[in-house]
Parts: C-alpha cells; sequence; structure tokens
C-alpha cells in the first residue's frame, strides 16, 4: 500500500490537542498502527498535519470509505 490509496480524506481543524492525540490513539485501536513509508506499509490510515497555511489542520486518509465515514461522525 502506498499513501495514494488511502484515498478517502478527512479534514479536521482543531486546537485541541488532548482531542488530536485521542482520536490518533482511538484510530491505532480500531484500524491497527498508521501508515508510515518506512515503518508500517500496510497500514490502512494516516494523518498528516496540513501545514502552516493552516496551522490547526489535520488531514486524516483511509483506505476505506466507511472507516472514513466512521471517523467523520466521531472525530469531526
Amino acid at each position: 500500500m502506498v499513501l495514494k490509496d488511502l484515498k478517502y480524506k478527512v479534514s479536521v481543524r482543531s486546537q485541541d490537542h488532548v482531542k488530536h492525540v485521542n482520536s490518533v490513539q482511538w484510530c491505532e485501536s480500531k484500524f491497527g498502527k498508521r501508515w508510515d513509508p518506512i515503518s508500517n506499509e500496510k497500514g490502512y490510515w494516516n494523518v498528516l498535519w496540513s501545514g502552516i497555511e493552516k496551522h490547526d489542520t489535520y488531514e486524516w486518509s483511509f483506505a476505506d470509505e466507511r472507516d472514513a465515514v466512521l471517523f467523520t461522525l466521531i472525530w469531526a
């Protein structure tokens, strides 16, 4: 799996660091370890910071549309 396979995107805007950490932990328990090009190419989800222009936004990516919808319902 490569990053482009994680085609279902959810942008979450939040300045609440605890909420972000909790959502990462939730994804890890629900979907397993996040995708990483070096340590986990088999991961089915990932989260990346959107950058300085959108400093309070994170882009969540999922391989499965159902996972993206479930995440959105709970965290977005």
